[in-house]
C-alpha cells in the first residue's frame, strides 16, 4: 500500500533511552519508505482470534532506529496518513536490515495489534476467580487486567457466563475461549480499542456445491477435494454442578483456644500485627509493605463449622458479603476481614496498645458458591 502523507508516532514506555532522548518521537515524510506498507488482516484463524500486523521500512538515517534497538521496554505505534489513523498497536520484537531494490540499506519491522502485547498478560496473580455474570461484564474485567481499552461500540453479548479460572491463566486464553464458546471473535480498530465479530455458521443458504465439472485436469493429474463429516453416536460429558449457601462459616481462628476459651485466645504483643497466617512486629510490618514483591497472605475459605449435611468436604469456589466476628479484650486490638476474589479471605489484626492483649473470638461468615457434585 502507498500512503500519501505517512506518520508514524512512537511512544517508548520503558526508562532505559538517553535523557536527552523524547519518550515520544514521530516518524514522517523521509523517514518511512512509503511503498513498503503491507497491512496483514487476519479475524480468523479455525474460527478463532487472530491478530494483525502492519509490515514497513524506516530509512537507515533516521534516529528513532537507534532508541528502537537500545530499548528494553515496550514501543507504542500509531500509524497515520495525514490526520487518519490507519493502526495502532506495538512494534515487534523482531527487525532485521534489508537492502531495497535501488540498493539501498532499510530497517525492516511490524506494528502488532494490541491484543498481541497486552493480552499475554494473566488475569489474577494468585488463587481462583469466578465469573457469574454477564458475558460483557466478563469481558470488560479481562480487558481491565490486561490494559485494553474496549471500544464505545463494541457488541454487548449479555449471555450469562459461569467459569472457574485459575491463576497464571492469560487474558487471552480467557478471552478467546469465552468468545468461541458464544460464537465470537474479537479484533483491534484502528484506534486499538477492542471490537466484536459475530460467527453465522447456522446460515448455508445460497452456498454453491462443487462437482467434478468444476475441476480441470492437467497432465494427468487432478485435484481432489473431501471432507469429513464427525459423527458422535454418544457422547459423555461431565460437569460440576455449583450450589449456595447464606452467611457459612468460612474461616475460624482457634489458636490458644482451651476449655475457658471455646473460640480462641491468640496473643497480640506490643505492636505486632497478624494476617491470618504469621505475626509480625511493626518494623516488619512497616518493611513487608513497602516491599514490592511482597504479597498478602491468601486464606482459602473453608467449612469451618464442620458441617456435613450440606456443604461437607465440597469445594468453595467464591465468596461474597463476608460479615467478621471478633471480639478481644482490649480496644487497642483492630481486625479487618475481606474478601480477597474467588474462594480467598484477606486478614490483618493489629494491637496498636503498649502491652500484650488478647483475640478470643475471629471468625467470617459470608455467602459462598460451592461445588455441589460432578454429573454425567
Amino acid at each position: 500500500m502507498i500512503l500519501t502523507n505517512p506518520s508514524l508516532v512512537l511512544t517508548f514506555l520503558g526508562d532505559d533511552l538517553e535523557k536527552s532522548h523524547s519518550t515520544t518521537q514521530t516518524i514522517i515524510d523521509d523517514g518511512l519508505v512509503r511503498h513498503s506498507f503491507l497491512f496483514k488482516y487476519q479475524l480468523l484463524n479455525g474460527l478463532k482470534s487472530s491478530s494483525n500486523q502492519v509490515f514497513f521500512q524506516i530509512n537507515k538515517g533516521n534516529p528513532s532506529i537507534e532508541d528502537i534497538i537500545r530499548t528494553e521496554g515496550d514501543i507504542k505505534a500509531t500509524l497515520k496518513d495525514g490526520v487518519l489513523v490507519l493502526f495502532t498497536g506495538y512494534l515487534s520484537n523482531s527487525y532485521s536490515w534489508t537492502l531495497t531494490s535501488t540498493g539501498e540499506q532499510v530497517f525492516s519491522v511490524s506494528i502488532e495489534d494490541v491484543g498481541t502485547r497486552l493480552l499475554g498478560k494473566p488475569f489474577i496473580q494468585s488463587g481462583h476467580h469466578l465469573f457469574n455474570c454477564a458475558a460483557k461484564n466478563a469481558i470488560k474485567a479481562i480487558c481491565d487486567s490486561a490494559g485494553v481499552v474496549v471500544s464505545n461500540e463494541c457488541i454487548d453479548i449479555e449471555s450469562k457466563v459461569v467459569k472457574t479460572v485459575d491463576s497464571g491463566t492469560s487474558c487471552k486464553d480467557i478471552l478467546d475461549q469465552l468468545l468461541y464458546e458464544l460464537g465470537y471473535v474479537r479484533y483491534f480498530d484502528n484506534l486499538g480499542h477492542l471490537r466484536i465479530f459475530k460467527i453465522d455458521c447456522e446460515s448455508t443458504a445460497g452456498i454453491r456445491v462443487l462437482t467434478g465439472s468444476d475441476f480441470i485436469v492437467i497432465g494427468g493429474k487432478a485435484l481432489g477435494v473431501s471432507k469429513k463429516i464427525r459423527q458422535y453416536k454418544s457422547a459423555r460429558v461431565s460437569f460440576n454442578a455449583l450450589g449456595t449457601a447464606e452467611h457459612y462459616l468460612v474461616y475460624r481462628n482457634t489458636s490458644g483456644q482451651g476449655d475457658g476459651h471455646p473460640y480462641c485466645y491468640q496473643t497480640l504483643g506490643p505492636g505486632e500485627h497478624f494476617d491470618g497466617t504469621n505475626v509480625y512486629t511493626d518494623c516488619e510490618w512497616t518493611a513487608n509493605t513497602v516491599d514490592s514483591f511482597y504479597e498478602d497472605a491468601l486464606i482459602s475459605a473453608c467449612n469451618a463449622a464442620s458441617e456435613t449435611e450440606k456443604v461437607g468436604s465440597a469445594k468453595i469456589v467464591a465468596i461474597s458479603n463476608v460479615q467478621q466476628s471478633f471480639i478481644s479484650d482490649e480496644n487497642h486490638l483492630i481486625c479487618t476481614i475481606t474478601e480477597a476474589g474467588g474462594p480467598y479471605l484477606k486478614i490483618h489484626a493489629h494491637n496498636s496498645g503498649n502491652l500484650p492483649f488478647h483475640i478470643t473470638r475471629m471468625d467470617a461468615y459470608a455467602d459462598i458458591i460451592y461445588e455441589k457434585e460432578t454429573a454425567v
